[in-house]
């Protein structure tokens, strides 16, 4: 298997001579294509695949339930009397579709009696069967017609495999306990599994006793194991001396009312004949039935259920209620539009060990842009199994291990058997497995798990669930696009999920050219960070934090030189960093103030003070190749203030290998080097996310409480009950004359008691009340700054003078605002 991996150089040739600045790309699809990557099924003779790989080039989709279906090649001098059995053949396996759309003649047809076929005639209305006689087809081809567009009998499901060519291996069939006995596996598959072969032909018949009526009416419950958009159900006896259903209810499972009913198993040969209870359980869920037809005196061989629009259907009840035989020769779901909902899991893909970065995709909308999407997930793990595969042993006991050789060394304290190899299948052991096998270390777990092929090979009877692991992967992380991947970095292996979803059938999202960025080696192999102090934190008011972090730098890490820290608002000062490079020796850097590279030995630099973060850099801590493995800690101490009782701060660690002559932007994203003439990309660094833990005992070096994390708890008691808050104009008053001094005045504001981001204007009036210039945005609660350089909306510049200065806030309530006057002069 190789997925493809390109290299995305961002060094600018003569500008870096000592450091290869540069990204690396894995995509999909790159030299395989997505269904090469795709974790299989676990079962393929119950399986459907819902997502579309061949229809879209280098793209996946939602499938759509239809297929182009080619007119049969008939003479037009063919006569009805010379039809032959093949050629009758031919004509009855076309006319078992369904067209989509209406079928039209696309220009002027000239007919045998010299009439002619208007353009645009409709030939065949949309949910329609295809004609059977020879004379129709024979004017479809007149008309020019090849293919025909037609949609698909999502039911169609039998037999099993080695008849693996069936639209839908899920389906499953249950009829509800009215029966002498429960139908047996044989007369579901050959019997009542002939109503969905896709073969009229074929028939089941309902025949309680040869020459007698029928004496116990049943219901047939059918699970597609998915939604589909139904457009048309139809159901009909045998072609020969048929036996129509004389009265009938058909009803559809109202999507959303699924639940687990609890009762007997059908496929209990203990159960014996099924009468009561009345609820038995047919399946994993059951939903809330309505009727969606009924007859109580069917006269049409075929009963006909047209859903327009279509209908969301998983689940239909079909109840028999009729006192005398009859035959099914198929019963038919028609999907008219893309499925609601479709999953693509990848398997386990190799990557090497380095930092995550960003992940892009494409997406191409059909139909209604608002009504579909795709939610992409990212997982990473260390081991090639990204799930927990469970079974039933001998013992009846549903574990995850293997069935031969579950092996493990007993490390259970004071244990009889402490440090021997114990099979955990042993009889000796039944009681004590599960306890042994959690106190085994992790390596013996990972080695006797279930694999995803030893499952496969399971019998379905002790086949039990499936869960994502936990243990060796991290959870599912919901991906943005052009963002950084929120799953952790340096491990072996990643997983790509998506999820479409259309919410009405109509609509669809293909995503095709998915890739992410990764540099290899890690700088670190992982950075933990705590924050003090953490509780009790006066809400508003500028504080002292330090924030401390633990970097465990190996041998093959690069190091790192730049902090990066989130804050909720605009940080006051920075008043220090101490670094300890695990000697014990705590050396404090000198503040070199604001600068825009490396700081030398001893020193660090201001890079960046912005509203809501601040990057410091630093001589580089690790990365000599071969010192071994170094474990620092770094302490920055600032004043900032939070605004809200729960505030979470964010850090990130670089490596900046570009020299002082270029331009940074700092994002969440990572440090992006330019060059400031031409704006040419020179280098993107990626970030090493800062995990929330214990590094340091706060009480005992600082005197501050912790709580072992990033998460500072404030006391917002205090806090005044206006939504904007520390309102300051700064200078006032200013000189917009362009001599480089106070040229620009800045406003500065905390909002705060915001429940989600809200509409801000900051207003400018002069003193008759005429609005001269105003900035709008979306923001939430936090610290913020917004400039103003004396000039209107149009571009001038006011007159000195003094004006009226507005912020206002668009609050959950009621607006909110402050005022303040300011003064222009020159």
């Amino acid at each position: 298997m190789r997925i493809g991996i390109c290299v995305a150089a961002l060094v600018l040739a003569g500008w870096v001579t000592d450091a290869a600045a540069e990204l690396r790309l894995l995509s999909i699809p790159g030299n395989d294509a997505w269904a090469d990557i795709q974790q299989p099924s676990v079962s393929q003779n119950t399986y459907i695949e819902l997502v579309e790989f061949e229809r879209y080039e280098g793209g996946i989709a939602p499938i759509r339930p239809e297929r182009l279906v080619s007119v049969p090649e008939v003479s037009l001098g063919l006569t009805a009397d010379e039809v032959d059995a093949e050629t009758d053949s031919i004509l009855l396996e076309f006319s078992t579709n369904v067209a989509r759309v209406d079928v039209v003649a696309p220009a002027d047809v000239l007919l045998e009696d010299g009439t002619t076929l208007a353009e645009g005639t409709v030939l065949m209305p949309q949910w329609t069967s295809f004609p059977r006689s020879l004379e129709a087809v024979q004017l479809l081809r007149r008309a020019g017609i090849t293919e025909i567009e037609a949609m698909i009998n999502v039911a169609e499901s039998f037999p099993r495999p080695p008849g693996a060519d069936k639209f839908n291996k899920a389906l499953n069939l249950t009829t509800f306990g009215r029966f002498e006995g429960a139908l047996t596996g044989i007369r579901l598959q050959q019997g009542l599994g002939r109503v969905f072969d896709g073969d009229p032909l074929s028939s089941f018949e309902r025949i309680d006793r040869v020459g007698q009526d029928v004496k116990q009416q049943w219901s047939l419950y059918v699970d597609f194991g998915h939604y589909f958009p139904i457009r048309l159900f139809r159901s009909f006896p045998r072609l020969e001396e048929p036996v129509r259903v004389s009265s009938y209810i058909f009803s559809r499972g109202l999507r959303g009312t699924e639940q687990v009913i609890a009762g007997l198993s059908l496929e209990d040969p203990a159960t014996g004949p099924l009468g009561f209870p009345d609820f038995i359980e047919i399946g994993e869920t059951f939903p809330t039935f309505i009727p969606a037809s009924s007859e109580p005196a069917n006269l049409e061989d075929t009963i006909a259920v047209l859903f327009d629009p279509p209908t969301q259907m998983r689940y239909s009840l079909m109840e028999f209620n009729s006192p005398l035989d009859y035959d099914l020769a198929e019963m038919e779901y028609f999907a008219d539009g893309f499925v609601p909902s479709a999953v693509y899991n990848s398997l386990a893909l190799p990557v090497p060990k380095a930092t995550l970065g960003r992940i892009f995709w494409d997406e191409e909308k059909i139909g209604d842009p608002a009504k579909s999407r795709v939610i992409v997930r990212v997982r990473t793990g260390v081991t090639t199994e990204a799930n927990v595969y469970y079974r039933v042993n001998f013992y009846d006991r549903e574990v995850e291990w293997v069935e031969e050789g579950a092996i493990v060394v007993d490390r259970r304290i004071d244990s009889p058997t402490e440090g021997q190899a114990i099979d955990l299948e042993a009889a000796e052991f039944n009681l004590q497995a599960r306890e042994i096998y959690s106190a085994a270390s992790p390596e013996d777990r990972e080695s006797i798990r279930i694999s995803r092929e030893d499952y496969t090979g399971l019998p379905v009877s002790v086949r039990r669930r499936i869960e994502p692991d936990l243990e060796f992967w991290s959870s599912p992380q919901q991906a943005n696009r052009g963002e950084l991947i929120n799953a952790p970095s340096g491990r072996s292996f990643i997983q790509i999920g998506v999820e479409f979803v259309s919410d009405e059938p109509e609509s669809g999202t293909i995503l095709s050219n998915m890739r992410f960025e990764f540099s290899a080696p890690q700088i670190t192999d992982q950075v933990l960070g705590e924050i003090a102090p953490a509780v009790d934190v006066a809400a508003g008011v500028d504080t002292t934090f330090v924030l401390a972090l633990k970097a465990s730098v190996g041998a093959e890490n690069s190091g790192f030189n730049r902090l990066q820290v989130f804050t909720p608002a605009r940080v006051e000062a920075i008043e220090g960093v101490e670094v300890d490079l695990g000697d014990g020796q705590v050396v404090a850097l000198a503040n070199a103030g604001a600068g825009g590279g490396d700081a030398v030995e001893g020193q660090f630099q201001e890079l960046l003070i912005d509203d809501n973060q601040f990057v410091v850099s630093f001589p580089t801590i690790g990365g000599d190749g071969g010192a071994g493995e170094l474990e620092a800690t770094v302490k920055a101490r600032f004043r900032a203030r939070v605004i809200d009782f729960h505030t979470r701060f964010s850090a990130s660690v670089y490596l900046d290998t570009m020299g002082t002559d270029v331009d940074r932007q700092f994002s969440n994203n990572g440090i992006l080097a330019v060059s400031g003439d031409v704006l040419d990309t020179l280098a993107y660094f990626l970030p090493q996310r800062v995990v929330g833990d214990d590094v340091v005992d706060f009480g005992v070096t600082d005197q501050l409480s912790d709580r072992n994390s990033l998460v500072v708890l404030a006391d917002v008691s205090s806090q005044s009950d206006e939504v904007v808050g520390n309102f300051e104009v700064t200078p006032n008053p200013f000189t917009p004359n362009g001599d480089g001094i106070n040229d620009e005045m800045t406003v500065l504001f905390d909002l705060q008691r915001l429940l989600a981001p809200r509409s801000v204007r900051v207003e400018i009036f002069d003193l008759n009340g005429r609005r001269l210039h105003h900035t709008e945005r979306q923001l939430a609660s936090g610290g913020y700054s917004q400039p103003w350089d004396g000039r209107d909306d149009a571009g001038n510049l006011v007159p000195p003078g003094l004006y009226i200065l507005r912020v206002s806030v668009e609050a959950d309530d009621a607006e909110s605002g402050r005022m303040r006057v300011v003064s222009v002069a020159y």
